[in-house]
């Protein structure tokens, strides 16, 4: 096997390209830290920002740190499941997936969640998109 690194334009491009969500889904289904992971592929989620050099938005919102915390934890009990669903058209859905659980720890951060990314909480799917801002 040879191996050939990418250089030039090949390289700066795929290097530029921002993490698409399925790659960032990917990681966390597979199991990965949700705070080691997120605040190293997401910019913001819900309009909760983190910091970024890029925006020039040298300060965090302290509530990313909380949703990462949260997510991990309810990862760590299953009450917290990515769910990446293929159609027969070849269309990938990403979603994350509140599972019922009697854990009331895992409830209450289920609803601290739901807070902070102002979901519904009747709601026990939801489809992640990868998008721009609202200012």
């Amino acid at each position: 096997m040879i191996y050939t690194p990418l250089t030039g334009v090949d390289f700066i491009q795929k290097l530029l390209r921002p993490i698409p969500p399925s790659a960032v889904l990917f990681i966390l289904q597979a199991g990965y830290d949700a705070e080691v992971i997120m605040p190293i592929t997401l910019d913001s989620i819900n309009g909760i920002d983190h910091q970024s050099r890029r925006e020039k938005r040298l300060t965090f919102d302290p509530r990313f740190k909380q949703v990462a915390q949260l997510v991990h934890e309810l990862q760590v009990t299953g009450a917290l499941q990515v769910r990446i669903e293929r159609w027969k058209e070849g269309n990938e859905i990403f979603l994350i997936t509140f599972e019922t659980t009697k854990d009331s720890q895992a409830q209450t951060e289920r609803e601290k969640l739901r807070s902070l990314l102002h979901l519904r909480p009747t709601l026990q799917r939801f489809q992640v998109y990868y998008g721009g801002r609202n200012r």
